[in-house]
């Protein structure tokens, strides 16, 4: 439980960065296009959060009981899907993945992983491994190529107060 909260806790605050730039909407201020072409897309998405960006994107974030996901739906104006930000977990890497990790950071273990699905079929791992000194994350394609990687020092001070 401590550890799907702990996700849950990343997958928003990994959206805020995007999603607090963004004007929060209330459903009836969602234009209908936008509102059809998001309910052809997810039809089992219910209760969406709605915000639009400032590249004039639609934002819907919504829990996908069906697949058991968070989800941030990205749909223009005219109901046309842009993209999917997803949380998952490690089981739905693929075999390439698997091995990269396995080969590369067998000890360290996977803390959060947001997938994003474009309409052009591009398919993207954003994947953060946890040590006890850092973080690192990794950008990775469905056969492990690596688009980035960055890594972060975790500071843990022990205070004598």
């Amino acid at each position: 439980m401590k550890k799907q909260i702990i996700t849950l806790a990343f997958f928003i605050f990994a959206s805020l960065s995007t999603f607090a730039q963004n004007i929060h909407l209330k459903t009836d201020q969602v234009p209908a296009k936008t509102k059809m072409g998001f309910a052809q897309k997810y039809p089992q998405a219910s209760d969406a959060i709605w915000a639009k960006d400032e590249s004039g994107l639609y934002t819907a974030q919504f829990w996908d009981a069906d697949n058991n996901v968070y989800i941030n739906a990205y749909i223009e104006e005219d109901g046309t899907w842009s993209k999917t930000v997803m949380e998952l977990t490690s089981a739905s890497f693929t075999e390439a993945i698997r091995q990269y990790l396995k080969s590369n950071y067998a000890e360290v273990p996977v803390s959060s992983v947001l997938a994003t699905q474009e309409n052009n079929g591009k398919f993207t791992y954003k994947i953060v491994l946890e040590t006890e000194t850092k973080l690192i994350t990794l950008f990775m394609d469905k056969q492990a190529n690596i688009l980035k990687q960055n890594e972060e020092i975790i500071n843990i001070g022990v205070s004598d107060k």
